[in-house]
């Protein structure tokens, strides 16, 4: 993912702030080149992540092992009759991977600095979690509910 980060930076420099003379002349800059490479880079990446589903999906079909949870969005992506081809789902991939990356970051930085703050609901959060809960019941905790309704909010 380190990859996909640094050749979308790349992309995003040489593309957005593109001049006229890099646009008429892209074989004399060496970062136009530079800048293909990675968006070239991050559509086969974008391709992977959509092969890797679908060879999921056909395995799990394959062996039998019942319903293949199909509620996520690159299932939404791939399953989607609207596109014409998969450069178009590769290319909303992409936009899904970059658009989601900062903006889940911070909002998952911002709740935990905002819990930080908050002793007593960290303490309690903390209290149950470390109870002899097992992991797929933490959902129950109504202090980790309210944080997350209100982070959502």
């Amino acid at each position: 993912i380190e990859e996909f980060i640094r050749n979308l930076e790349i992309s995003i420099r040489e593309f957005i702030f593109m001049d006229p003379f890099h646009r008429w002349f892209p074989f004399f800059f060496p970062q136009v080149w530079r800048a293909k490479r990675a968006a070239a880079a991050m559509q086969k990446f974008a391709y992977r992540v959509m092969e890797n589903y679908r060879n999921k999906k056909a395995s799990k079909d394959k062996k039998g092992e019942g319903e293949f949870e199909d509620d996520t969005i690159i299932s939404r992506i791939i399953n989607n009759p609207n596109y014409a081809n998969d450069d178009e789902r590769a290319a909303d991939v992409i936009i899904f991977l970059s658009a989601g990356h900062d903006t889940t970051a911070y909002s998952i930085a911002f709740t935990l600095l905002e819990v930080a703050r908050n002793d007593p609901l960290e303490l309690e959060t903390y209290r149950q979690a470390a109870s002899s809960l097992p992991r797929d019941e933490w959902r129950r905790i109504d202090e980790l509910q309210y944080i997350i309704s209100e982070a959502m909010r």
